[in-house]
């Protein structure tokens, strides 16, 4: 068996999918099960699947035309994807060449690295520092050449939640500008703050990825989209008719249905949010005066990303925590980031404060342990 450290996240993902536990490391809203039902019935009710409008060549016009009236710009400067995921990849096979040099935050999503990677990009990372998680703009221009393609990002940061300054996103747009290089946005996070609002509307070097996967908690239908100038749009287009060929006829055809619908989905999940921020923020208040994390509940989203202060290293205790309490959090070795944890606080609140219960009782069993203790559950393989 593989050693957990050597796991990339999506493996990670797999690996402890596959042995069961709560969750706390998702990081969407839970899914909107009875909406999501009536959504389906309204696009299957009225006939036949093969009435529904084809998604070949980035989306059906129905949906773009939809997104197009939520951002208030032409439909040219859409393309709808499988998914962010897919579109990122999308994007790295289509605006950069194999060899090309890329810029990714860290603190940031391994992911990013990865898929860049599959592209055959060279891939070097640039600092988000403080608690806010602002992007070094020294120490991204010190790392730019000139074979840099892109500078990759996300908004809200993933994993903190912490949302990019509007004078942060305008410098890096003007850097891109200047260099005539790409600054690429994951915004999946961002509609947590506006969901009328992607950064590429207004900078032709930006490109914006979003989709209903977080703040809907809809990622089985994989529906994403991407915005950016129609020249880009177009390029991607022609790309994804070998590149992302998944699109699925009847997932646009029920998305389309949520963005129709877009209030009643946004209300359930702000339910969720003013539930659980309350319950989230008191409990790291209270592990933090007992000694046991460090670190700020971002003001937006449904993710934080604690520091356990008394482990340099995080998988460990996370794979003896899901074995000995049942409860899964994300080590931040994926972020790069090794002393942190990831948690989600998108769930039923039940599930929720049962979750939090189990980590801070494991972190208590942690601190009570012999240095021998601790060093079997920081090499813990299950």
């Amino acid at each position: 068996m593989r050693r957990l450290t050597s796991l990339r996240y999506l493996e990670w993902v797999h690996h402890v999918w596959a042995k069961g536990g709560l969750s706390l490391y998702d990081s969407s809203v839970s899914p909107p099960d009875a909406l999501l039902a009536q959504a389906a019935r309204r696009v299957f009710d009225r006939g036949a699947p093969l009435a529904i409008p084809a998604t070949f060549g980035g989306g059906s016009a129905a949906m773009l035309a939809c997104l197009a009236d939520v951002y208030g710009v032409s439909d040219t400067r859409l393309l709808a994807t499988s998914g962010v995921a897919s579109g990122l990849a999308l994007v790295f096979r289509a605006m950069a060449r194999p060899g090309d040099h890329v810029l990714v935050e860290q603190p940031g999503y391994q992911p990013f690295e990865d898929m860049a990677l599959a592209a055959g990009l060279r891939v070097e990372g640039f600092a988000r520092r403080g608690a806010a998680m602002r992007p070094d703009l020294d120490d991204l221009r010190a790392r730019l050449r000139g074979d840099t393609r892109m500078i990759v990002l996300s908004h809200l940061h993933n994993p903190t939640g912490q949302a990019l300054r509007a004078d942060d996103l305008a410098a890096l747009a003007s850097q891109c500008e200047q260099a005539g290089i790409w600054l690429v946005i994951d915004e999946i996070y961002g509609a947590f703050v506006d969901d009328r609002a992607l950064a590429a509307r207004d900078s032709g070097r930006v490109i914006s990825l979003s989709g209903l996967s977080k703040i809907f908690g809809l990622g089985a239908l994989r529906c994403g989209w991407i915005m950016a100038a129609p020249s880009v749009v177009e390029s991607l287009r022609r790309a994804s008719l070998y590149g992302d060929a998944g699109l699925s006829a009847a997932s646009q055809a029920i998305a389309l249905q949520v963005l129709r619908d877009w209030p009643r989905f946004r209300a359930r999940t702000q339910v969720i949010l003013d539930t659980n921020r309350p319950i989230i923020a008191a409990w790291l208040e209270r592990v933090v005066d007992l000694g046991l994390v460090s670190g700020e509940l971002a003001p937006q989203g449904c993710l934080t990303f604690p520091r356990l202060v008394e482990m340099a290293r995080t998988e460990g205790f996370c794979a003896w925590l899901q074995a000995n309490q049942g409860v899964i959090v994300a080590p931040g070795c994926h972020w790069a980031a090794p002393g942190h944890v990831r948690l989600g606080f998108g769930m039923e609140r039940a599930r929720l404060e049962q979750g939090l219960d189990g980590l801070q009782q494991g972190l208590l069993a942690y601190r009570a342990m012999s240095a021998v203790q601790r060093q079997v559950v920081d090499s813990f393989i299950p």
